[in-house]
């Protein structure tokens, strides 16, 4: 687990750094700059190049400054562009300059390079609150229009800390070389796509700032598979775990069968599927493991009820439809059981258009909306929810008390304590009919085990990526499909060995 901090996270980890615990800010600078030459001297063919360093009046030009002077001083030919000649600098900054310019490295008033030419941007930090314009715009284009290799300090120039939005342009870099922890901007997209390769340096931040932030985000990657609980030698199939899926309709099987598949893949000891009867001989045919209670025309409410007696976690939602009897099904599942509850799909669709259901969500209950779905959910358009992804996956969340997985490139998870995790695995090839549905069935194999709503959420997204990313080593990122995200499920618990 790796922490993720905002941009105000970020600077208040700074600011008790240096103001609480003593550390001069030129010490946390000169190990930043130390940082960046590291990675410019080992993961570029600096071999016959030069650097030129774009520099704007902040903490984040001083940076690059210090930079360029550690460079020059291991004989790299090493240059600095100030974007904007200005009296309003910092006092790092101007300290910064003098030293450079006392070991006479170049400081040039005109944007000039070649193809060899490395640029390090350093023209805005972590604390950019507008948009680029002017001169600043000027440069982040010209970087942008050639093929120079750019090594960004801290975040990339014009992407936003803290929702990755662009404001305004914003230089794409090769490489960023942060400090610390990861910056939540620099792992949502769009500033994703601008950062590149993303090095996390530590530059001796107090160790125990971290503990003043409340709740700070987190992400993680396929190391984190080995912390997940061994599976007791003793166990039986009640051991782990019963998942009864509520899915699929008159005209729609695949989600009962791939949320089914999930949910198998991932461990859980049984499934029952409780779906309607023409979907009964084709789930069977491709799942002969799963148990069936099935309806036509009316609900049996007592089979309904036993099912869910007999569940250790719940599934309501994909390709249930939105009709009348879809809608008492739901109503039924939300008033009636207290099991861990996933809801998904057309459940969710049914919610969007009968808010007052949400009076009935219980704490153990996980919405797993994508970005449309959430816009419906929420009566907004999708490009607002887009603006802040974190911050409308956390509120919805805290506001109905549960957990919520909200989908996209870079899917999120919000408890309603406040708790977010960021999922940077997976790739686009994941964008494909039946992908939730086998994420649903992942999520509830987790709460059936007994694990906690939160981290059932948490792994279950994990592990869905991982698998998403096994799939497209196989098959391309054009070519698999859900069924092949849930046939390398087990490629990821091969990794905990």
């Amino acid at each position: 687990m790796k922490y993720v901090l905002d941009a105000a996270q970020a600077k208040s980890i700074d600011k008790y750094s240096i103001e609480y615990c003593n550390i001069p800010s030129l010490v946390l600078m000169e190990r930043a700059a130390l940082s960046v030459a590291d990675a410019i001297m080992t993961r570029s063919d600096i071999c016959g190049k030069n650097v030129l360093v774009l520099a704007g009046n902040g903490n984040n030009g001083a940076d690059g400054v210090a930079v360029a002077r550690i460079l020059g001083e291991k004989q790299i030919p090493v240059s600095i562009y100030i974007a904007e000649q200005s009296d309003n600098i910092t006092e790092e900054m101007n300290r910064q300059l003098l030293i450079a310019r006392m070991l006479n490295i170049p400081i040039i008033d005109k944007l000039t390079f070649d193809e060899d030419t490395i640029f390090v941007d350093a023209m805005f930090g972590i604390g950019l609150s507008r948009n680029v314009e002017g001169v600043y715009k000027t440069v982040a284009d010209t970087v942008n229009s050639v093929k120079n290799q750019v090594v960004a300090v801290d975040i990339p120039s014009g992407v936003n800390a803290t929702t990755g939005q662009i404001m305004g342009t914003a230089v794409k870099a090769d490489i960023t070389v942060t400090f610390g922890y990861y910056k939540t901007g620099q792992l949502l997209y769009p500033g994703a796509a601008y950062c590149g390769k993303i090095l996390v340096y530590d530059i001796g931040f107090a160790s125990n700032a971290i503990k003043t932030i409340d709740k700070p985000k987190f992400t993680m990657d396929i190391s984190d598979i080995a912390l997940l609980p061994k599976r007791r030698a003793d166990g039986h199939k009640g051991t782990f775990g019963k998942v009864l899926v509520i899915a699929g309709s008159e005209d729609i099987c695949g989600a009962a069968v791939l949320s089914a598949m999930g949910a198998l893949k991932t461990g859980c000891g049984m499934v029952r599927v409780f779906t309607h009867v023409s979907n009964k001989i084709p789930l069977l045919n491709v799942l002969p493991e799963v148990l069936t209670d099935t309806y036509d025309k009316e609900i049996d409410w007592g089979k309904l009820h036993a099912a869910m007696d007999w569940a250790d976690s719940v599934v309501i939602g994909p390709g249930l439809g939105t009709k009348s009897l879809s809608k008492s099904i739901l109503g039924f599942v939300m008033e009636n059981t207290q099991k861990p509850l996933v809801i998904d799909a057309d459940a969710i669709n049914i919610i969007s258009e009968n808010q007052s259901m949400l009076s009935k969500v219980k704490e153990n209950h996980i919405f797993t909306p994508h970005i449309m779905e959430m816009a419906r959910l929420l009566n907004v358009n999708p490009s607002d929810i887009k603006k802040d992804e974190t911050d409308v996956c956390r509120l919805f969340a805290v506001t109905n008390k549960c957990v919520c997985i909200l989908k996209d490139s870079r899917s999120i998870v919000a408890k309603f304590n406040q708790k977010v995790y960021i999922n940077t695995m997976g790739n686009s090839g994941m964008a494909t009919a039946g992908s939730g549905d086998v994420l649903t069935g992942i999520v509830a194999a987790f709460l059936a085990g007994g694990t906690e709503s939160f981290t059932a959420a948490c792994y279950g997204t994990l592990i869905h990526s991982l698998a998403g990313d096994f799939a497209a080593e196989e098959l391309t990122e054009y070519s698999m499909t859900a069924v092949s995200i849930a046939d390398n499920i087990y490629k990821v618990f091969k990794e905990k060995r």
